[in-house]
């Protein structure tokens, strides 16, 4: 069971990094080809996109960039003679890659030809922003969160 377990996990992470070699080489090449719409069936698009005889990586990178599409297409419902469109929201793809934590696909150098560099630390700055916990500071004086109708200094507060 160990050995069957040992190449299961040497399938999956052969698996794994084909993918992110494909995937990295796919969107080098859209982000190289701005402002290029691709378009074609789904059959064609894996080939122009170099995911030849690969339909499975080839739909695990669609289902990435779906959210980042004008139009997300029905991933259950696409056969190879589909048609498809990608008018990509860059801005949207460049968040969407930071919120994954994929380094090595939002610092490729060809997204300088896409978004400037200010607007993609503007753009990491938001998203930094945005998971910055806050929460708002109870003054001595203020009535206690408890309802209790004390102020804090008198209830929660008066061991703090």
């Amino acid at each position: 069971r160990r050995i069957s377990e040992q190449g299961q996990s040497e399938t999956d992470s052969q698996l794994l990094e084909l993918y992110l070699e494909l995937e990295t080489a796919a969107y080098d090449q859209i982000l190289s080809n701005y402002p290029h719409v691709y378009s074609g069936t789904v059959a064609s698009l894996a080939d122009e996109l170099g995911f030849s005889g690969q339909p499975v990586v080839f739909m695990g990178f669609l289902e990435g960039l779906s959210s980042s599409l004008a139009e997300a297409p029905d991933l259950e419902q696409l056969t190879p003679d589909s048609p498809l469109r990608f008018e990509i929201d860059f801005e949207t793809l460049f968040r969407k890659m930071n919120e994954a934590e994929a380094d090595w696909l939002y610092q490729l150098e060809s997204w300088e030809l896409v978004l400037p560099q200010e607007r993609r630390q503007a753009i990491i700055r938001e998203w930094r922003d945005s998971k910055t916990v806050r929460s708002e500071k109870i003054g001595r004086n203020d009535p206690c969160p408890c309802g209790s109708g004390k102020k804090y200094k008198k209830c929660c507060g008066k061991g703090a």
